[in-house]
């Protein structure tokens, strides 16, 4: 039976605090990834939700630029009945198709335009709204 050395108890001693900070640096890198890739989810979803609905509040148009050349890109500013305002990608056909105060609403189905007239002294209300004008474009990828 080969003997034990009189140092293998402080050899194991000695290599538990580099095995504890490598998992420490494992949890780290790991913490650090996941962030980063929730933080690109986020920030893919926050211009491109799959569904949304409010009143166009603003509209704007640029070009990004890279190597393979210039893309136009469109964005809406929309304010949701509950008042928080949100920034969409939309397509060239409904950017186009889309005035300052109309309704927006964008469900699997396809997105919905409608413009919102101010009806005035109906029934003793001072200011109710009606939709009209409603069409539906279909969902495109961009």
């Amino acid at each position: 039976m080969p003997k034990k050395s009189k140092h293998s108890y402080i050899d194991s001693r000695e290599r538990e605090p580099h095995i504890a900070r490598s998992f420490v640096w494992i949890v780290i890198i790991v913490l650090v990834f996941s962030g980063v890739l929730t933080l690109a989810y986020k920030m893919k979803h926050s211009v491109n939700p799959l569904e949304y609905e409010g009143k166009v509040v603003d509209k704007w148009a640029g070009y990004t630029h890279s190597q393979e050349g210039s893309f136009p890109y469109f964005r809406l500013l929309l304010e949701t009945d509950g008042g928080q305002r949100l920034t969409v990608a939309i397509d060239r056909k409904n950017f186009e198709r889309a005035k300052i105060g109309m309704r927006i609403k964008k469900t699997r189905q396809g997105i919905e335009l409608a413009y919102v007239m101010p009806i005035y002294g109906v029934l003793g209300a001072s200011s109710t709204s009606v939709l009209c004008a409603t069409s539906v474009a279909s969902v495109s990828r961009w």
